[in-house]
């Protein structure tokens, strides 16, 4: 019976670690990772728009267009 008891213990110190993490931790982590999307968002356009000059300068074509 005492192996029983110490895994009720250990299930309940698990599922109050797990109530931490939901309630207090998972929206950080959220945040954190929209702020992380919104940057590589903002690196992958200039790295396109500078990738798009490079082609158009090696093409001929001077900026700005007049």
């Amino acid at each position: 019976m005492k192996g029983y008891d110490d895994l009720d213990k250990r299930l309940s110190l698990l599922e109050q670690k797990l109530d931490l993490i939901l309630e207090n931790h998972l929206s950080h982590i959220q945040s954190d990772m929209n702020m992380m999307k919104k940057w590589m968002i903002a690196v992958s356009v200039a790295v396109l728009v500078e990738a798009g000059y490079i082609i158009a300068k090696f093409n001929g074509i001077t900026f700005p267009l007049q």
